[in-house]
C-alpha cells in the first residue's frame, strides 16, 4: 500500500508539473529518430524479460522543433504502457515523417481496449483507467496528451476489441523555429 500511495503522489506531482510548464516548453530542434531509437532499446530490453518481440520501424533523421524532454517522456509512456499491458506477442515501435509532420505509433498485441470506439477519449482523461492496476493512477495518458497537445498535436488510440491489441499514435507538425 505504502508503495501504491508513494507511485500515486509522484504521479500526481508529475501531472501538476505538466499541466503547470505547459506554457513554458524548452523548444529546441534535436533528432527525434535517435531519441526515439533510444527509448525503443529500453522496450527491446524490457521486452525480452517478458518474452515479446519488439520491432522498430524509425525513418532516420527526422528532426524536429520542441520540448525533448517532453517528448521524449510522451514516447516512453506509450512504449511503457505497451509493455505494461502485452503478456505475450510483439509490440512494434514506428516514427515516420509523412509531409509537414511526423507520425509516431506504438503498436502491442495485448488486451487491447474494451470501450465502444467513441469512448477512446476517456482514456486520455486524469486518473481515468479502463484496467485499474495497483501501480497506475490514471494519469500517464493525461501527461501524453497534454505534452502533445502542446506541441500543437494531435494523440488517439486505435483497437479492435479486448484482446486484440492496441496502437497509439500521435502526429506533430515538424515545425521550424522561426515558425514557433
Amino acid at each position: 500500500d505504502t508503495d501504491r500511495i508513494s507511485k500515486l503522489v509522484s504521479n500526481l506531482l508529475d501531472l501538476a508539473w505538466v499541466g503547470m510548464s505547459q506554457n513554458t516548453l524548452n523548444n529546441k530542434q534535436f533528432n527525434l529518430s535517435e531519441v526515439t531509437n533510444d527509448l525503443a532499446q529500453i522496450a527491446l530490453k524490457l521486452g525480452l524479460q517478458k518474452n515479446i518481440v519488439v520491432n522498430i520501424d524509425i525513418d532516420k533523421n527526422i528532426k524536429i522543433y520542441g520540448d525533448e524532454s517532453k517528448i521524449s517522456r510522451a514516447i516512453l509512456n506509450l512504449i511503457d504502457n505497451a509493455i505494461k499491458y502485452t503478456e505475450k506477442g510483439e509490440i512494434h515501435v514506428f516514427l515516420e515523417q509523412k509531409d509537414a509532420c511526423l507520425e509516431f505509433a506504438v503498436k502491442d498485441t495485448g488486451v487491447g481496449i474494451s470501450l465502444p470506439k467513441d469512448q477512446f477519449g476517456k482514456l486520455f482523461e486524469r486518473f481515468f483507467q479502463e484496467r485499474p492496476r495497483i501501480d497506475g493512477a490514471g494519469v500517464g495518458l493525461a501527461i501524453c496528451k497534454n505534452i502533445i497537445d502542446s506541441h500543437k498535436g494531435n494523440l488517439w488510440a486505435e483497437s479492435e476489441g479486448r484482446e486484440k491489441g492496441s496502437t497509439f499514435k500521435f502526429v506533430l507538425p515538424i515545425a521550424r523555429q522561426d515558425a514557433v
